[in-house]
């Protein structure tokens, strides 16, 4: 097979991200909290502009779970983290798993939002640098721009499935690692490049006027609506590890092919954080709802394609 059939180069663009250094407002109706491996995508080459997620379903250790619970009138990410919920909180919708959500490619699964108060899909980025604010989106691992930048990655889109769109939206991280992370080439010690902290947990705060709502739409169940008039909601959208003690990412490499004759990497630890963080910090939120799964040293996080434009 020919080169080009892997991957084409394409200069970046600013459309890859769209992102805003304003302040992230108060006062989201629902939140999406993403967990696990997947790999996000801003679909600026489309009309509809949505952000795009794909579940990455090739791992025996990662099982897709979206659960939706109603949480406290005070819950208001990325500021007061107090959900009110554990791990051991029953949802009031789901856990709903691939049997409802499908795990193929042309598996869909829907964040409509209605009568949104901020409209469109943005991404939250306070300064030029990728990593210069702990709710920086970009603390995700573009596979793009971070690793093989000027590339855009032929896709491997068997093994990423469901797919998940929302149409409104403000991106970014609710919880970064405290361990510091770098980039090396595969067995090459010496090569690193620092990368800093990985989000752990990727939020989408979603804004309502008084008469909006929130549908979540899967192939196999019916659908969950969130209005505004009834509370505030948090939705766990989670792919963890179960029972790993490393990092993932080289299960990144099953999601695109690698370009031709460029190098393989891993991400390697460079210095350990907080073993344990605080309960009512971003990442406490974390170890209340997303228990044993994923430390800080082998975050299961989440990765992106900011050059493409389309998973």
């Amino acid at each position: 097979m020919s080169k080009s059939a892997y991957e084409s180069k394409a200069a970046a663009t600013t459309l890859d991200w769209p992102t805003t250094s304003d302040p992230i407002p108060h006062g989201a109706n629902v939140v999406i909290g993403f967990h696990g491996l997947m790999c996000f995508c801003h679909r600026h080459s489309h009309r509809d502009k949505n952000c795009e997620v794909g579940i990455h379903n090739n791992s025996p250790d990662h099982d897709l779970s979206i659960k939706v619970y109603k949480v406290l009138s005070t819950f208001d990410p990325p500021y007061d983290m107090n959900a009110g919920i554990t791990s051991q909180t029953q949802p009031d919708a789901g856990p709903f798993s691939k049997g409802q959500t499908g795990s193929l490619k042309g598996n869909m699964v829907t964040f409509k939002v209605d009568s949104p108060s901020i409209s469109g899909v943005k991404y939250f980025q306070s300064g030029p640098g990728p990593r210069d604010h702990p709710n920086n989106f970009k603390h995700i691992l573009d596979l793009e721009h971070d690793f093989y930048p000027g590339f855009v990655l032929q896709k491997q889109g068997d093994h990423m499935g469901p797919r998940i769109r929302i149409n409104h939206g403000l991106f970014y991280t609710i919880c970064p690692s405290a361990t510091q992370f770098g980039r090396q080439e595969a067995g090459i010690p010496g090569t690193t490049a620092p990368i800093g902290s990985l989000a752990r947990m990727v939020g989408a705060n979603i804004y309502l006027k008084p008469d909006g709502k929130v549908t979540l739409k899967m192939p196999a169940a019916g659908d969950v609506v969130m209005k505004a008039t009834e509370g505030k909601f948090f939705v766990l959208v989670d792919n963890g590890c179960i029972g790993c003690k490393d990092n993932d990412f080289h299960l990144y490499y099953q999601t695109f092919f690698k370009p031709t004759g460029e190098p393989t990497f891993d991400v390697v630890k460079t210095a350990s954080g907080m073993a344990t963080p605080a309960p009512g910090s971003p990442c406490g939120l974390i170890e209340q709802i997303v228990a044993g799964k994923g430390t800080d040293d082998t975050p299961c996080g989440a990765a992106g394609f900011g050059g493409s434009g389309e998973l």
